[in-house]
């Protein structure tokens, strides 16, 4: 029949074996709109999540880059006014222990220095800058160990200070009691010349970039904050560029660091940067309002880059977080504190006797900064037997290998305040060494100090004990 709909041979209608009808064709084209219609608000939705930075995946092309980040954080961080830090720093040598059986030495230890910082500070006015927060050092050499923690206020050109512990084995125990939680005021006196090394510095540093991005890392929170994570290393050769002048500078603040500020000493600066290799730190920074969070670092150096037969490391850590941006704070000084110069006389009695004599108090500096040498002679050599010339003259070495000009410096001036004619006495061995000095005011001895670093006024009648062996090293009285 002419109505018939024709059948295949398995009898299926035949539009169903050969599709095609109008109502199927619109269907389909009904389908593959919704499906584009779909794909485009996927690609039109994940590139608005992308541009508002909803969604920020590493490979986002919207992401600014880690540069860009940086140079928006350095100018923020300028303009922070307060802020909350704690600080963390680690520095620790090992010596690998070495026994000398003809000499009967033994070189090599450790020692290792942690100190750590809680700090607000407030800089609404740059005139009148505070910080207020607690500080935790120990230190221990040798199997000594030398522990100090306390709070910390400063105002203006006012700092306060005050020990709530205070482990000091050269300290009398009775005096470290007197001292412990009292506020200790001191004054310093070179606000102007901060100033002007400050602003100095401001512009030698001003848009120089020491930091080079190594890594970018995912996004991590801090405080519910969401923070970029990136690892920097230092731009050595941005540094060696600048070195010169900051020395330079530097200088101009403190004279001591003129030996610094040579040509040659430049250079050996520069050498010892390419020595230690690179450094990298890590740092976390606010994806919202582009403040510093976190700063983290750490480096090993192996001391036989400096020499072949040094054995042993040097370690370095440190960690800074910062929060509380621009929030109030409120830091006050102490109602009762102490003179700083009354605490120094507790600490150091005959310190503050000397003070009738200005020559007699630069004397005792002079000496107290000749053991600083003597431990970096004994770090060097392995050694004190540099410090000394030989008997009988048994004065400071000038003639010292890397620190002759250094003693020769402070030999002359307690020679100049002893008012021309030396009287000092210096005696070292591979182990230990003694130095004592005469100290010129009416009524006053000598001052002796030793490798233990324990320092004493004693009467013209006494000297420097014992042999130099180490039954018996040299000592103060």
């Amino acid at each position: 029949m002419a109505n018939e709909i024709p059948q295949t041979p398995l009898g299926v209608p035949s539009s169903a074996y050969f599709p095609g009808t109008p109502a199927t064709k619109k269907a389909k084209s009904s389908f593959i709109k919704i499906i584009i219609g779909i794909i485009v608000i996927l690609v039109l939705g994940t590139g608005i999540s992308l541009a508002t930075r909803i969604w920020d995946p590493l490979w986002n092309p919207f992401r600014p880059s880690p540069e860009k980040v940086i140079d928006r954080m350095s100018q923020k961080m300028r303009e922070v006014k307060t802020n909350h830090s704690e600080m963390k720093f680690e520095f620790g040598v090992r010596e690998e222990t070495k026994v000398d059986l003809e000499k009967k030495e033994v070189s090599g230890g450790e020692f290792q220095m942690t100190m750590a910082f809680n700090i607000d500070a407030d800089n609404t006015d740059p005139q009148n800058p505070k910080s207020a927060g607690d500080f935790n050092m120990v230190m221990s050499l040798s199997g000594m160990s030398i522990s100090l923690a306390g709070e910390i206020i400063g105002i203006g050109d006012t700092s306060y200070f005050k020990f709530t512990t205070i482990n000091l084995p050269f300290l009398p125990s009775p005096i470290q009691s007197q001292v412990r939680n009292q506020w200790i005021q001191y004054d310093e006196k070179s606000k102007e010349k901060e100033e002007g090394i400050t602003k100095k510095l401001e512009a030698l540093l001003k848009d120089k970039k020491f930091f080079l991005v190594q890594k970018e890392f995912a996004d991590e929170k801090i405080e519910n904050q969401a923070v970029y994570h990136y690892l920097v290393v230092l731009d050595k050769e941005e540094i060696k560029k600048i070195l010169p002048e900051l020395l330079k500078t530097m200088e101009g603040y403190n004279p001591s660091l003129m030996p610094l500020a040579g040509e040659e000493s430049s250079s050996k600066l520069n050498a010892f940067i390419e020595k230690i290799g690179e450094i990298t730190a890590e740092i976390w920074v606010g994806k919202k309002d582009n403040y510093l969070y976190k700063v983290k670092g750490e480096k090993e150096i192996d001391l036989s880059i400096f020499s072949q037969e040094q054995r042993g490391t040097i370690t370095i850590k440190f960690e800074v977080a910062s929060s509380n941006f621009n929030q109030p704070v409120k830091i006050e000084p102490p109602t009762e504190y102490g003179n700083f110069e009354e605490i120094l006389g507790l600490l150091f009695p005959s310190l503050t006797e000397a003070k009738t004599s200005a020559s007699d108090a630069q004397i005792i500096s002079d000496l107290f900064q000749i053991v600083v040498i003597a431990d970096k002679i004994n770090y060097d050599f392995k050694s004190y037997e540099n410090l000394c010339t030989e008997p009988p003259n048994n004065i400071l070495n000038e003639t010292a290998p890397s620190y002759g000009e250094d003693l020769a410096d402070f030999q002359k001036d307690i020679r100049e305040q002893q008012g021309g004619i030396l009287d000092l006495i210096c005696l070292d061995s591979a182990i230990s060494f003694c130095v004592e000095a005469d100290l010129i005011s009416v009524g006053k001895g000598r001052y002796c100090i030793d490798n233990s670093w324990k320092t004493q006024e004693i009467t013209d009648d006494q000297t420097c004990l014992g042999t130099g062996t180490t039954k018996n090293p040299y000592r103060c009285p």
